[in-house]
Order: C-alpha cells, then sequence, then structure tokens
C-alpha cells in the first residue's frame, strides 16, 4: 500500500511539471518563429497572397504596421477591388461592392486585436485573456487549444504540440465564423512565416499561397530617403553659400532633429513610417531659418570683421521675422489635428512632428547656429 502511495504521488507530481499554461504555449510560439527580440524589431510586413474562389484568381494584399495599423485588401480578377479593411488601432472601416462601413463590436474588436505585427507578443499588454482548452487533433497531430477573449470578441487558437507553431485560428464575430489554418512556415529575414493559408468560410472555401513577405519595407525606404534628402540638401548648400557656410546650415537638419525627437518621445508619438514621412517633408523647411542665420552672419562678419557682433545684430535683426515666419507655417498644419475618423488617426504623427521639427529649428536657428558660426570663423 505504501508504495502504491508513492507511485501516485510520484505520477502526480510528474503530470504537474509537464503541466502547460496558455502563456506557455504563446511564449513558445514566439520563441518557435524567431524569438521575442526578432520579432520586436519587425515594425512593418507586407505579404502578398494567391488563391482561387470559384475558378477565379484572388489577390490579397495584407499590410501591418506598429504601433497597431493594418490594411487589407482583396482584388478578384475580371472585377477589380472588392474589399478593402483599415484598421488604426482604435478605429476599423470596411469597403467594398456593398458600399462602405464602419466596423464597430466584436468585428472591430477581433481586428484590433491582431492589428500589430505578430500580435501573440502582446497579448499580455493588450488585456487579451487566455485559457488552455486541452489539447485536439489538427490534421492528425496533437494541438494545445487556447480559447482567447479581448471585450466581446472571442476566439480560439491552435499550437502544434510538438513544433509550437500556430496551425489553426478561429474567430467569431456578428460577420460569422471564420476557421484559417496555416501551413508552411518560412524563414524571412529570421523569422518564420506561413506560407499556405486555408480560410473556411462556411459556404466558401479559399486555399491561399503566400506569394512574398517584405519586413520592415517602408521604414528601410523612408529612412534611405532620409538619408538622400539630407545629402541633396547639403550639397545645394555647398553650392550656393559655399562650404563653411553649408556647414554650419547643414548642422541644424541634426540638431533640430534631436530637439524634435524629444518632443515626439514626450508626447507618445513614434518613429514610425508616416513620422520619418513627415520628417523628410520638414527637412527643406527646417534649414531655411538657418540658412538666413548664417548668410547675415556672413555678411555682416564681412562688414565689420568682429564674429561675436556680427552673431548679435543677426539675431537682434532677425529673429522676430524667422518666428513669424516659422509661426506661419506652423499654422498650415495645426489644423490636422482636428482631422477625424480612421484618417485623421492614421496622419495624426504628421502635424506633431513637422511642428515639433519646425520650433526645434527655430530654436536652434537663433540659440545654436551663432555659436557655431562664431567658432568657425573666429
Amino acid at each position: 500500500m505504501k508504495k502504491i502511495s508513492i507511485f501516485l504521488s510520484f505520477l502526480l507530481i510528474s503530470s504537474l511539471s509537464f503541466a502547460q499554461t496558455a502563456e506557455e504555449i504563446i511564449a513558445k510560439y514566439i520563441t518557435a518563429i524567431g524569438g521575442k527580440d526578432a520579432i520586436a524589431g519587425i515594425k512593418d510586413i507586407t505579404m502578398n497572397m494567391t488563391g482561387e474562389v470559384q475558378g477565379t484568381t484572388l489577390e490579397v494584399l495584407v499590410q501591418k504596421k506598429s504601433p497597431g495599423k493594418t490594411l487589407t485588401v482583396a482584388t478578384v480578377s475580371g472585377m477589380g477591388e472588392v474589399n478593402r479593411m483599415v484598421c488604426d488601432g482604435t478605429k476599423g472601416r470596411s469597403s467594398g461592392m456593398q458600399g462602405t462601413t464602419d466596423l464597430s463590436g466584436s468585428a472591430l474588436t477581433a481586428i484590433i486585436a491582431q492589428s500589430k505585427p505578430f500580435p501573440e507578443l502582446y497579448y499580455a499588454e493588450s488585456g487579451v485573456k487566455l485559457a488552455l482548452s486541452g489539447t485536439e487533433k489538427i490534421n492528425g497531430k496533437d494541438a494545445h487549444k487556447i480559447m482567447a477573449s479581448l471585450g466581446e470578441s472571442k476566439w480560439t487558437e491552435y499550437y502544434d504540440a510538438t513544433t509550437g507553431l500556430k496551425v489553426r485560428q478561429v474567430t467569431e464575430s456578428e460577420m460569422g465564423t471564420v476557421s484559417m489554418d496555416y501551413d508552411d512556415y518560412r524563414d524571412v529575414n529570421g523569422v518564420k512565416f506561413f506560407y499556405k493559408l486555408n480560410q473556411d468560410l462556411g459556404q466558401v472555401q479559399i486555399a491561399m499561397t503566400t506569394k512574398s513577405v517584405e519586413v520592415n519595407k517602408d521604414l528601410t525606404n523612408l529612412s534611405r530617403t532620409a538619408i538622400e534628402t539630407i545629402i541633396l540638401v547639403m550639397l545645394v548648400l555647398f553650392l550656393t553659400i559655399g562650404w563653411r557656410e553649408s556647414l554650419v546650415a547643414g548642422l541644424s537638419i541634426p540638431l533640430s532633429f534631436v530637439i524634435a525627437f524629444i518632443g515626439l518621445y514626450t508626447s507618445g508619438n513614434t518613429i514610425n513610417f508616416i513620422s520619418l514621412f513627415a520628417l523628410i517633408l520638414a527637412v527643406g523647411i527646417l534649414v531655411d531659418s538657418g540658412i538666413v542665420v548664417t548668410e547675415a552672419i556672413h555678411t555682416r562678419l564681412k562688414r565689420s570683421g568682429d564674429p561675436v557682433l556680427a552673431a548679435r545684430e543677426t539675431i537682434r535683426e532677425y529673429a522676430w521675422p524667422l518666428i513669424a515666419g516659422t509661426l506661419t507655417t506652423v499654422a498650415v498644419f495645426a489644423p490636422l489635428f482636428f482631422l477625424s475618423g480612421v484618417v485623421g488617426q492614421f496622419i495624426a504623427s504628421i502635424p506633431f512632428t513637422i511642428i515639433f521639427v519646425l520650433i526645434a529649428s527655430i530654436i536652434v536657428a537663433l540659440g545654436m547656429v551663432p555659436l557655431i558660426a562664431i567658432k568657425l570663423t573666429s
């Protein structure tokens, strides 16, 4: 009897040791597709998929961008675009052949929950509730079943018990039940993406194949464009006002960016493809004040020969005209703060970025450029 009790106790302890939680299964999935660090480094994803519906070719474009923007466009051969769904992380809109509809209820919640690149990584901070509900056979293999919910939205996820990869997700909403099976995971930039997606929409089944996956495409392209823009601006300055003056004016670009980044950080904005695009727009504007101050100091230096006196006279004469000109440009972009709806949410970082850069440019032009000019001309 004692031996039986010891055996049962050992069996119970062993069972508890191998028990898993829903969070541990999600963590295993994150590790299986590349790891937390690799996934966190992906800020935008562009996937192009193709399939067939009743003998007609279907093309689907899926884009996801941090911190939670997503776009899905479905195009049918011979018919053109049949559906477009956009979500900014708080609001969503669906448009198609039946018109445009603002998403709400569980349908909107379900899309928001999946709007981030690799949303599983952010389940905890998003408030998604998880519960492990045993195992089931998916395509002949054991898979852990996890019940997930966020507000009104509920869905079920299945993860292969051996590989840890997600193999199925079933979502229920007012729009109906959609089942998606994932297969053929392939490595793209150190992270695994599915290349086969089988959708069950009830009366319609669609087998999709991923044609291409691009990660951090927009951010990389815009970063390169920003560097090229700065180089071109510096070259134009060199050809028009000379190397020393172009260096002084050109330094206002990185200095203004640093101050603007501090403003963006304190206001809760991040560097993404929208804010980076706004920075590129602002480069040509922000350098204007620096050019005016630099050239004015250069002219007065030739006249008086005293760099400190030249800087003082320039600031005294040009400070208010430059401030007025900058505030005029700020006033042009300020109304963008009041845009509502999905468009307003989508471009919200543009006025923030440009206004911060413009304010930073006038601070740099009047506070730092004269000091740099004095140093270089002494």
